[in-house]
């Protein structure tokens, strides 16, 4: 049992100043406690229910907050008893609005030798805590939307496992039972786990830094897992980290997907360049990054104009002007653009420039966070305007349940190209086809999300001028305090690039494949498969050559030799081999190709199959056999001489030589008419 502290309740003064900050600042009721009925209200009291203080006397408490009688008889019966409580409940006012109460409740002392004769009275204080009830609720809803939609662990600051989700379950193929209580080292190859580069990932992460990236992870069985993923320090009321949360996403299929196609191409992980300027383009700050793709050091360009990395030409243009003008109206700017460097080195990035505003929603200063595409933009037609900055935080963007815009990230605007004011209650459809945007499936897309329900995939979007985006997305009702959807937030990652790449790659891979013979070995020589190009080539069908050695197709001299066995160790190395080839079809028949043997790599740079692209050029060889034979029949039979366009001598045979009685040394170079 509470009871007041014996100074207040000795100094009069004291009790006084109390009463008056509760009537200024609660809600104050004195309740007989055996009937419920309010004897005396305050202002803020009657406000709530909608009454003026005549209305309110008299009347059961229960029936004003129109709550649970039940509920408030024990809390009555309790004070009366003598106990000081404090209790949350849930009431509703004179508007029919759900409110959250703290209450604190006490019994009233009657005067030494007053007689009570209506019953015990209860003294009740209470505040409304009805916006931090529905905070909390909306965090709660948040982050039970990411556990849904991304892989999350948690960790010690050791790296001892802690907990985690499902989603993150699934990827690694590991029961919670397995991993809690195990070091994160277990999800990380050997080599990386005993690297100082791991320890002092973890150091890092206990002194607060977070860490985000593409990682390279291990799952059961050794199955390698490939992801994007946040390490976020959590903070106690002290500031100090206790805790690790990982927030991440598979990105494996991608990574496995480009290997196949692109062969040795590996995916460079870079951190992006930042670097800070007033809202005149003077510059206040920049990270490593930026200097070492600019080749400055800070102290060389801090206080500089923006206007060093640029053209002299485009510095002094009315557009470089109003450039700015526009970052300091907050306006933001994004885009792929021509940068000059230390020494006048060209360099390009892909940039964002990011209005900062302050606390009245003034823009004080300009952020660019950037990446280097210079290399790409050089060496690669193909590649350019295709690569986006790595490492980008998720695109959010908040929708009512009928589809409306209620708020988007930078991130987002970045993707679909739009201002936060040209989306904002603009609805969806804005970024769908037209045909998908009034089809019944769409309609029933909301209808499903309006009902709380979660939805997730791959999608097809339109970004500003009719610009085509892919998202990988996830749809999250947030619900309010009475479990109904209240909002839709989505959580998106730009695959555009990925889609893109991939279509190009398996459209080249197909033509290829209908073009030309192509079969796939191990590296050993035997075959994995053959296309209906190599298997006509050779008189096979794929049942007959699959399983058997490359050998099959060599003579039995040359597969015995040296040189074949050499020819099998350099593919097995990852050496390209090309050329023209004498092989054997079924049945002993001849064929020659024109062949190249390509190693393909995996995600580590190591060969792990051959595949051979070819073309059947026997006819073509045995056309030249025969002019070769022939011409080489009209030169024993014949005399002959050869003349260049002037009528010098070029050539003359010995038949030719012994009917005129010249030797060839005579003849060469001499003119037609010494004959």
């Amino acid at each position: 049992m509470v009871h007041p502290s014996a100074p207040l309740a000795s100094d009069p003064a004291l009790q006084q100043a109390s009463l008056a900050l509760l009537l200024h600042e609660r809600l104050i009721a004195t309740v007989n406690a055996r009937s419920g009925a309010v004897v005396a209200a305050n202002d803020r009291f009657c406000d709530l229910v909608g009454r003026d203080g005549s209305e309110v006397v008299g009347q059961r408490l229960s029936e004003l907050w129109n709550t649970s009688a039940s509920a408030v008889d024990r809390m009555l019966d309790a004070a009366r008893g003598g106990e000081y409580l404090e209790q949350v409940i849930e009431v509703v006012d004179h508007a029919d609005r759900h409110k959250w109460l703290r209450l604190n409740c006490g019994p009233v002392q009657p005067e030494p030798g007053a007689r009570q004769t209506d019953g015990q009275m209860v003294f009740v204080t209470a505040y409304d805590i009805t916006e931090d009830r529905r905070y909390v609720t909306e965090l709660k809803g948040k982050y039970a939307a990411i556990d849904r939609s991304q892989a999350v662990i948690e960790f010690d600051l050791d790296g001892t496992i802690l907990s985690a989700n499902e989603n993150f379950l699934e990827l690694v193929g590991y029961s919670l039972s397995d991993l809690v209580g195990q070091h994160h080292r277990m999800l990380c190859e050997d080599r990386y786990a005993d690297s100082p580069e791991y320890e002092q990932f973890w150091e890092r992460l206990r002194t607060g830094e977070p860490e985000s990236g593409e990682y390279k992870r291990v799952g059961r069985g050794g199955r390698e897992v490939y992801i994007r993923a946040t390490y976020n320090p959590i903070l106690n009321l002290d500031g100090r980290p206790y805790k690790i949360v990982k927030y991440a996403l598979d990105v494996t299929g991608t990574k496995l997907r480009n290997a196949e196609y692109e062969g040795k191409v590996t995916a460079i992980d870079r951190s992006q360049a930042v670097v800070e300027f007033d809202l005149s383009g003077l510059i206040l700050d920049a990270n490593q990054n930026f200097l070492n793709t600019m080749g400055y050091t800070l102290d060389e360009i801090r206080g500089q104009h923006h206007r060093m990395f640029v053209e002299e030409q485009e510095a002094r243009g009315a557009q470089y002007r109003n450039f700015w003008q526009a970052l300091s109206r907050g306006e933001y700017e994004s885009g792929e653009y021509k940068r000059l460097a230390k020494g006048g080195r060209e360099v390009w990035l892909q940039a964002t420039y990011n209005p900062i505003f302050d606390l009245d929603g003034r823009p004080f200063k300009v952020v660019k966070y950037a990446t280097d595409v210079t290399e790409a933009k050089l060496h690669s037609a193909e590649y350019v305007g295709k690569v986006t900055a790595i490492g980008r935080s998720q695109a959010v963007v908040e929708f009512d349940l009928e589809g409306h815009v209620l708020d988007a990230n930078e991130n987002f605007l970045a993707v679909v190209g739009y201002k936060l004011d040209e989306v904002r209650g603009r609805h969806h459809r804005l970024f769908m086809e037209s045909e998908a945007a009034r089809s019944p499936e769409y309609k029933r897309f909301w209808e499903r999300l309006a009902r709380g329900e979660y939805e997730s995939g791959e999608y097809k979007r339109i970004g500003k001028d009719g610009k085509e985006v892919w998202l990988l997305a996830s749809y999250n009702p947030i619900f309010d305090l009475d479990g109904r959807p209240l909002k839709i937030v989505k959580y998106a990652t730009d695959v555009t690039e990925g889609k893109l790449r991939n279509a190009e790659y398996e459209g080249k891979v197909e033509a290829i494949g209908r073009a030309q013979a192509v079969v796939e070995f191990d590296l050993q020589g035997r075959i994995l498969n053959a296309n209906r190009n190599f298997l006509d080539v050779v008189g096979y069908s794929l049942e007959e050559v699959r399983g058997q050695h490359h050998r099959m197709f060599v003579g039995k001299e040359d597969a015995a030799g040296a040189d074949y066995l050499a020819f099998w160790d350099r593919l097995g190395r990852g050496e390209f081999d090309s050329g023209v080839y004498k092989r054997v079809a079924k049945g002993g028949r001849e064929v020659w190709l024109r062949a190249t043997y390509n190693p393909i790599l995996d995600l580590d740079g190591r060969p792990y199959k051959v595949v051979k692209y070819a073309t059947d050029i026997t006819e073509a060889k045995l056309h030249n056999a025969e002019y070769e034979g022939k011409d080489q029949a009209i030169n024993r039979a014949q005399a002959v001489i050869e003349f260049d366009l002037e009528g010098i001598i070029m050539l003359a045979n010995e038949n030719f030589q012994r009917t005129l009685g010249y030797s060839a040394r005579e003849l060469v170079g001499q003119h037609h008419s010494m004959l």
